[in-house]
């Protein structure tokens, strides 16, 4: 069985500042309320999703509802919002999946 194709060669990740401000109030808030543990594993599925958007961008759901342009991808219990240009996924913003989008937005 052959693997699926990339869409190109990798695409750089930059993350805005709300998006990295994000980051870090999301371990803030699980180190305080579940454990480092739980905050530190959060953040590596995080990055491993990065990794999934360097090499296929357009995986996530269309979102321009939101945002022209902006798509998302949902990892358990947040959802990264990222726009895609030229050779950059572009990092908007990190939300916990209850947050109200519409309102950051």
């Amino acid at each position: 069985m052959r693997k699926p194709k990339r869409e190109r060669d990798n695409f750089s990740i930059v993350l805005s500042e709300d998006a990295a401000r994000d980051l870090d109030d999301a371990w803030d808030y699980l180190a305080r309320e579940e454990s480092i543990r739980v905050a530190d594993t959060v953040l590596r599925e995080i990055a491993k999703a990065y990794n999934l958007l360097s090499a296929w961008p357009l995986l996530g759901r269309k979102r321009d509802n939101l945002s022209p342009g902006a798509r998302s991808l949902p990892v358990n219990p947040y959802v990264i919002f990222y726009r895609v240009t030229e050779d950059i996924v572009r990092i908007i913003r990190i939300l916990h999946q209850s947050r109200d989008t519409d309102l950051v937005f």
